[in-house]
């Protein structure tokens, strides 16, 4: 199916030249200030070597330490990297000593006395601890063949080279030290399969086993090791500080604590992370098995909509950052600051029960005691918008930082938010305080332009170090979206008035500051005390123009691609979001082995959300109707007059009616949280929970709306304009009234806005439907033990959560025929009992077996049941809250088989899962094919639903296949299939107070939001001693219900349904490529192609009613079959390149 309109060519643009080279200046003036700010000395970071062992002096006590700590302390006071094999010598032996300015060989000998031990020292920052006799070397008489091992060594974030580390032959004496260049080289090494010990001060030791040596040949083996947590060298008083990485979690850390775990868990490392071109968590998160994205920022869990699913940001949970829901946009978090995510999906005792589909964790990077910089600046490409014409309009001078200066603030002379209070303010006044600004021009837009930088450092408080953690982003984005829509089709000639198509033309502008703070305090009890700091500002510029013509579809329109709009819509908006949330937390240990452990945070979120002058200004073609009126040019594009109303409209319509309205929205939310978890080792078999949740929120939203109509609109419901002369049409002057598109910038003015009623006037139209206030009031409470029978082979976690919720809303509803405005008070309150069990069996440590059951809630969000009417002008629908809307209570199996066959992070795993909603919560369409606008969505509970899935998810390296090819590639996949059926019988119409008349059949369809299937693939090639990294990953998820349409209702005046039918959102397959090279030490260039089949986002409308999908047409005598197309917008092709250099 092909659009059946032609892109006429851009226009010059409006804007000079001069303004896009000032921004690029700012932007440019911006990244220099970066850099310039946190580059600090070379000679500051370097390394410092310490000398012969057998003069440097050391100072140290303990007392009963386990050797692996001894030499860690050491190595802390000295900047030498110690190296032993831990078959020869035992780790965990207790030493203890006291020692003052003694030789660190003699401090070494006393603590190895009892080993028949050789100290060497090959250079000045290495020791090796060997056996005096070799255990490696064979048996007299016995002739053994011999090969070799070479590879290089590298950082694991950056694939730097790192000179000067340890390698070790595990049960051998023989070892080496890498080079400046990071290579390394072992050789007359046996035949056979060896394990290789490597380590490097500041870096965690890293084992590598299952290294084959054949006769003759050389075995490459390249190590990447990750910064250690150890990192400080403090020698003598110097206090110098040496470079050293920032640990980061491995895919194979990531496995390891998803294997350990008790509940059923999926994820994604920042390894994973950085071999992709993902700009956000967003983006990162559609690699992870059972996920999808919605609009490019919202998480979508095992196929269910983003209301089931719950976002944690740093073990607190994320606060919502939309207007129309609690979702966390994702996009809004650099992945360059993930340290990986964990999706739980299944129940347990110690998370918040609305969490049906997952719960999504996203752990940042934490603060670690090193002094290190990394800085990345990221340009993007997007092919159907760099350097093409860009709708655009004069704002702010700070608009390119997000911050709106003033220019659109709500103006002193009209009341405040929330004031109803009815005003005399004169045309005049409206004219000279409000801005002038209506008219839109074009310029051109610039590439996308992403800068972060990450800076880690610590400082002393008292005897202790606090570490801490600063993370900067800023971004701004240009997209220009050229939108076709279509809603409801008729066939020639008995189409309703209603059914129309659209073209729209959008210029989106988006600014985003983030900043994140994190400091942690250690305490003596090994545990912490950690406060943790995010900080958001987005401003978003939108420039929308929607043309639309009342028409039926034929073959002929299509072919012909004819496209005459009637109606023109200009949209000039702005949204500015603030957003703090900041925790102070803490972990303590006491008692003896750590056997009580107290974990505890107190959180608070405030988020600012505001629309400060929203202008829609509504035109038309010139039509013969008025005729009496100024005569219409010859020029189509100079025809557009300002609208006329229809009949229906009145003075005190909705805010989108009108000639033109002017809107102020601000929604203002605050969280507080605590919360305290409490665990006690009973026996080594039985663990026992307790913990508790608080939380209280508070939400306000204002609107205030000003509408322009004629001077002397009575209010009646009738069209004056209409009459002609003679009738009202006597008292206003027709070529002020109807003002033409190029008039624009003068009709806010004293010659358009009057007094004496013959020009436009301005009316406030504000009343008690613009506003609502709720609070949300959740008092939690678990009960859980933990038992690990058959020697930690069965794993039994099971308890009880107590859930006391309570919501309040106060709104109103406005009729605005009767003009009375209607108070509406919700108070919802309700207490849960929830329990839950995880069973996880080990037969053996490769194998474990998962089942788990629990019960959870979903909550309705204030927006649901808000009474409070909204337009989205960027996605084109209006919003409607309902406040019968009510919990829904859901049940939830799972099952999982998951075989881990090696220590590398390769993984199998199968599981089914099932799930029982009772009344669930779906956005649903409401409006019908005559006397509606835009698609109207609201909300309502079905009667019941079941979910049914298959997931089945793979990771796996493929250097076990002959041949050197293979040795740097890996595959990663998972499959997720879901069949969902929603059931509303007649008895759950009859309870629904809001079900739609007639329709009392029975409806048995897919649950609103849930995907049938996800796929997730990718092939991954990372070669360590090149420092090059390849990625191709695929993503695609089945056809889902945008919003669900009520039954079928045959019209009995046109073809099809008298209601609109339900919303899909059709797949969309999504293929990136990436590739990544180390440049040198520290410099990294990564270029990503995002949307490689260049994939179109696209939406069809149930046009014939059974709730499935299927591809729309025309039949031998011109009827439509199937459904029709209800969006088409591609964004094209995305090209990115990354610089990322560290220091």
């Amino acid at each position: 199916m092909q659009l059946f309109y032609q892109k006429k060519s851009p226009a010059k643009g409006l804007f000079p030249y001069l303004s896009i080279l000032k921004l690029f200046a700012r932007r440019m003036f911006l990244i220099i200030t970066i850099a310039c700010t946190h580059l600090y000395s070379k000679q500051a970071m370097g390394f410092q070597t310490t000398g012969d062992i057998r003069k440097t002096l050391v100072t140290v006590s303990f007392n009963n330490l386990p050797l692996k700590e001894a030499f860690a302390v050491i190595e802390q006071k000295t900047g030498l990297s110690i190296g032993y094999n831990s078959n020869q010598i035992d780790p965990r032996r207790k030493v203890s000593i006291d020692a003052k300015n003694l030789a660190v060989a003699t401090v070494l000998q006393q603590l190895l006395a009892g080993y028949k031990i050789v100290l060497t020292q090959p250079d000045a920052t290495h020791v090796l601890i060997r056996p005096q006799e070799s255990a490696a070397l064979p048996a007299a008489g016995v002739k053994r063949a011999n090969g070799g091992i070479r590879g290089r060594i590298v950082e694991f974030e950056t694939s730097a080279p790192i000179p000067g580390a340890t390698v070790l032959l595990e049960g051998a004496s023989r070892g080496a030290v890498s080079d400046a260049a990071g290579y390394y080289r072992l050789t007359e090494v046996p035949a056979g399969k060896h394990v290789l010990l490597v380590s490097m001060i500041g870096f965690q030791k890293e084992r590598v086993p299952g290294v084959d040596v054949r006769e003759g040949k050389e075995t490459v083996t390249d190590i990447r090791l990750k910064g250690s947590v150890l990192a400080e060298v403090v020698i003598s008083s110097s206090r110098t500080r040496t470079k050293t990485p920032v640990a980061y979690s491995s895919i194979k850390d990531l496995v390891t604590e998803i294997r350990a775990s008790r509940m059923v868990v999926s994820g994604i490392s920042s390894e994973q992370i950085s071999k992709t071109g993902d700009r956000n968590a967003a983006e990162a998160l559609k690699r992870v098995s059972g996920l999808t994205i919605k609009d490019e920022k919202f998480v979508i869990v095992r196929g269910m909509d983003t209301r089931y699913n719950l976002t944690y940001l740093n073990d607190n949970v994320a606060p919502s950052t939309e207007l129309y829901t609690r979702d966390f946009s994702l996009d809004l978090v650099p992945s360059r600051i993930i340290d990986r995510v964990l999706v739980y999906k299944s129940a347990n005792p110690e998370m918040l029960a609305d969490m049906t589909g997952g719960a999504v964790k996203i752990y940042t990077k934490d603060a670690k005691l090193v002094r290190h910089f990394d800085i990345e600046v990221q340009a993007g490409y997007r092919a159907n918008s760099a350097f093409k014409d860009m709708l655009s309009y004069k704002g702010g001078q700070y608009d390119f930082m997000g911050f709106d200066d003033g220019a659109r603030k709500l103006p002193a002379i009209v009341p405040g938010y929330g004031d109803f209070t009815k005003t005399n303010i004169s045309q005049e006044a409206y004219a000279k305080n409000f801005s002038p600004v209506l008219q839109y021009g074009k310029r051109t837009a610039l590439p996308n332009l992403q800068v972060t930088a990450n800076y880690f450092d610590y400082f002393r408080l008292g005897k202790r170090r606090v570490s801490w953690l600063t993370s900067f982003s800023y971004k701004h984005e240009d997209q220009v979206n050229d939108i076709f829509r279509a809603q409801g089709v008729g066939n020639p000639g008995i189409g309703t008035p209603d059914d129309r198509i659209f073209y729209d033309q959008q210029g989106i502008e988006n600014a985003q500051l983030s900043l994140l703070q994190n400091f942690t305090f250690p305490l003596r009890d090994s545990g912490s005390i950690q406060f943790k700091n995010f900080l958001l500002n987005q401003g978003q510029k939108s420039t929308i123009i929607s043309q639309s013509q009342p028409s039926e579809w034929t073959p002929e329109l299509l072919e012909t691609g004819m496209f005459k709009p009637f109606y023109k819509n200009i949209t000039l908006s702005y949204s500015q979001r603030f957003l703090y949330a900041g925790n102070l937390g803490g972990k303590h240990y006491f008692g003896g082995a750590k056997r009580n452990q107290l974990q505890w945070n107190a959180g608070y979120t405030y988020s600012n959300q505001t629309i400060p002058d929203q202008r829609l200004i509504r035109l038309q073609q010139e039509t013969s109707r008025l005729s009496n009126y100024p005569a219409p040019a010859f020029n189509r594009e100079v025809e557009w007059r300002a609208r006329v109303r229809s009949f229906t409209e009145n003075a005190s319509s909705d805010p989108f009616y009108g000639i033109m309205s002017r809107v102020w929205i601000r929604n203002k939310e605050s969280v507080y949280n605590g919360m305290a978890d409490y665990s006690r080792l009973l026996a080594p078999w039985l663990t026992l929970r307790a913990g508790t949740f608080h939380q209280w929120k508070e939400r306000n939203v204002f609107r205030r709306v000003y509408l322009v109509q004629e001077g002397d609109v009575r209010g009646s419901g009738g069209n004056d304009q209409l009459i002609g002369p003679g009738g009202y049409g006597d008292y206003i002057d027709p070529y002020i009234v109807f003002f033409g598109e190029q008039d624009l910038g003068k009709v806010w003015s004293t010659e358009y806005l009057r007094d004496n009623t013959s020009g436009l006037k301005v009316f406030d139209r504000t009343n008690g439907g613009d506003t609502y206030e709720a609070t949300e009031q959740q008092n939690t409470g678990y009960l859980a033990a933990s038992l690990t029978p058959l020697q930690n082979k069965l794993d039994i976690y099971a308890g009880l959560r107590v859930e006391y919720s309570r919501q309040k809303l106060a709104g109103a509803i406005f009729h605005s025929q009767e003009h009375i405005t209607v108070p509406v008070f919700i108070d919802n309150r309700k207490t849960h009992f929830l329990p839950s069990v995880n069973i996880t069996y080990r037969p053996i440590s490769k194998l474990s077996l998962r089942g788990a059951y629990g019960r959870t809630v979903n909550r309705p969000e204030f927006r649901e049941i808000a009474p409070y009417r909204d337009i989205d002008y960027i996605n084109g629908i209006s919003i409607t809250g309902n406040p019968y809307v009510v919990m829904a209570d859901i049940q939830n199996v799972d099952a999982r088989l998951e075989f881990y066959p090696n220590d590398e992070g390769d993984v199998l795993s199968a599981g089914i899962f099932y799930k029982h909603l009772n009344h669930p919560i779906e956005r649903i369409r409401t409006d019908t094919r005559v006397g509606s606008g835009l698609p109207a969505i609201s909300f309502q509970n079905a009667g019941r639903a079941e979910v049914k899935g298959l997931e089945i998810e793979l990771r796996k390296t493929l250097n076990v296949l002959p041949g050197k090819f293979f040795r740097n590639f890996s595959i990663m996949g998972n499959l997720t299939l879901i069949n969902s059926q929603v059931v509303k019988d007649s008895n759950d119409v009859k309870k629904d107070p809001t079900a739609i008349a007639g329709i009392s059949d029975t409806i048995r369809r897919q649950l609103q939001g849930q995907a049938p299937y996800i796929i997730n693939a990718g092939v991954y090639y990372d070669n360590a001693a090149s420092g090059t990294k390849v990625t191709l990953v695929y993503n695609v998820a089945g056809t889902r219900i945008y919003a669900a349409g009520p039954s079928f209702l045959r019209s009995a005046q046109f073809p099809g349904s008298l209601y609109r039918g339900s919303l899909f959102e059709l797949p969309r397959h999504l293929l990136d490529f990436t590739v990544s090279q180390r440049v040198f030490r520290s410099l990294q260039i990564k270029a990503t192609i995002q949307n490689l089949l260049n994939e179109p986002i696209r939406m069809a409308e149930d046009f014939d009613g059974n709730f499935k999908y299927t591809k729309g047409g025309w039949d031998s005598e011109g009827n439509i079959t199937g459904d029709t197309k209800a969006l088409n917008f591609n964004p094209g092709r995305y090209y990115v390149l990354n610089f990322i250099y560290s220091f």
